[in-house]
């Protein structure tokens, strides 16, 4: 998942926002699980609202987990006006 970042430089609270943007592209559901431990539901609603480029897949996913309204995320709201032809 960070294979372009040194692992040493990654701190996990002043990245939160990039680890967790990470997890949902190229995570697993370990990944997911750990992630909801060291954040907790509240601080991952804070991010994940916040996140400009999730997929639908992730947002439908996060909605529905953190029981979150699909308008309120803003990634959802703000679409990019122009989108990429390949999601990777």
């Amino acid at each position: 998942m960070f294979w372009d970042t040194p692992v040493s430089n990654i701190h996990w609270h002043e990245h939160r926002h990039f680890i967790v943007q990470r997890v949902m592209r190229y995570g697993k559901l370990e990944d997911w699980k750990l992630i909801q431990q060291w954040y907790g539901p509240d601080t991952l609603r804070e991010i994940v609202v916040s996140l400009n480029n999730l997929d639908a897949i992730s947002v439908a996913f996060l909605s529905l987990v953190l029981n979150i309204d699909k308008k309120a995320f803003r990634c959802y709201t703000e679409k990019q006006s122009r989108q990429s032809f390949w999601d990777y």
